[in-house]
């Protein structure tokens, strides 16, 4: 038997709710894989949830190592699974567990990042590691609300729907990435026939590297200065109010767009620089509630300039929608993918509301929302959490 032990141990920025140990309490009723335990002095495995910003302190840490000693077989489990990259919070953590008594063979960490082994690598991570997409569940548990003692989730039904406008595209952190495809739709005037928010966020605002790329995939316009094209897409713009809404819902109005620009996060190009010619970057892969919430709510999407990303989605068992769609979608490389993304943008552009309506609203479009959903409450990252706790019990 599993059983986990019931305690929050986190930096001070780290969700409750988007944890795995949230998960496992709200779902162990109706798993008997596990259990969970408020008695450390059984063998146990004790969570640690790492994010990239804030150290836990020395004093929760000093928690953890005593309940860890209460009990020869326990094990730990440091979650960094909110981001697909560590930094020194993380270093920090495992450090101070292994300076202090914690043996090396009990610490397993739990990673984003599905590509385990190129985590392990560019992170030097000398421990047991394993990968989940967190935030499957993570949004099951938003939608949930699992405080007011919701028993079942509701679906939302999937139907045809009347579309007045071609994109949702809300975007809050600038990234390189989303940043490229932020300046390609203020180039092509693209905004005007969207629900867009672009809110220049974060701490990577536009540069000279920006600059350099718009130039590379001809994102400025004739005349325009290199000053004069820094201010126009720095601007931000603010339709969507987050602090009311919140991060992980959407408006009502989405749904009448045809469809969801999921700008995922890829901190390996957007915090290392463009490496494109790295062949190992395309397997990288991590997905946030901005993927899953598409699955939940029905709606059809596009991630934008990532290779291989939707041929991932489709390894998980969900369906992607660029096939609906005549523009190949180039995998070879960040600079094809990104070029046959505008492409098909383009396309899509090109197209009367209604010829996009009577797409989104095809039998094979339907068909591809409904087993998306399906998929989505089969929470089956959920269960791949479950069997690596199985794995590490397995090595007592």
């Amino acid at each position: 038997m599993i059983n986990i032990f019931n305690k929050f141990y986190s930096s001070c920025e780290y969700a409750y709710t988007k944890t795995p140990l949230y998960s496992l309490i709200y779902s162990s009723n109706r798993n008997p894989a596990y259990s969970i335990t408020t008695d450390a002095s059984r063998q146990c495995i004790i969570f640690v949830h790492v994010d990239v910003r804030d150290n836990i302190d020395d004093n929760i840490l000093d928690d953890v190592i005593s309940n860890y000693k209460k009990c020869k077989g326990n094990k730990i489990v440091v979650d960094t699974s909110l981001e697909e990259f560590v930094m020194e919070p993380y270093y920090h953590c495992v450090d101070y567990l292994v300076n202090n008594g914690v043996e090396h063979d009990d610490i397993n960490i739990l990673a984003g990042q599905t590509a385990t082994s190129l985590f392990v690598n560019d992170y030097k991570i000398p421990f047991t590691t394993f990968s989940i997409n967190t935030f499957e569940t993570a949004y099951y548990n938003h939608l949930a609300n699992y405080d007011l003692e919701f028993e079942f989730l509701e679906r939302p039904e999937i139907k045809p729907r009347k579309i007045d406008r071609y994109f949702t595209s809300l975007t809050k952190n600038a990234r390189f990435i989303r940043k490229v495809f932020h300046a390609f739709m203020v180039k092509k005037n693209y905004i005007e026939g969207s629900i867009y928010s672009f809110h220049n966020l974060g701490a990577s605002p536009f540069n000279e590297m920006d600059l350099s790329w718009a130039k590379r995939f001809n994102l400025i316009n004739p005349g325009i200065s290199d000053q004069q094209w820094l201010t126009e897409v720095s601007s931000p713009y603010y339709p969507d109010d987050i602090d009311f809404v919140g991060e992980w819902n959407f408006n009502a109005e989405v749904s009448t767009t045809g469809i969801n620009l999921t700008h995922e996060t890829h901190a390996f190009v957007d915090m290392n620089g463009i490496k494109l010619n790295k062949v190992e970057i395309f397997d990288r892969v991590f997905l946030t509630e901005k993927t899953y919430k598409n699955f939940y709510h029905g709606l059809p999407y596009l991630s934008p300039g990532i290779p291989r990303q939707s041929a991932y989605i489709q390894q998980l068992g969900y369906r992607s929608f660029e096939s609906l769609f005549n523009t190949p979608m180039d995998n070879t490389g960040y600079i094809g993918c990104f070029e046959s993304y505008f492409k098909l943008i383009d396309e899509i552009m090109s197209l009367s509301l209604l010829q996009l309506e009577e797409i989104i609203n095809s039998e094979e479009s339907l068909n591809r929302l409904q087993h998306n959903q399906e998929v989505f409450f089969e929470q089956n990252e959920f269960k791949k959490l479950v069997n690596i706790l199985e794995t590490i019990v397995d090595k007592y």
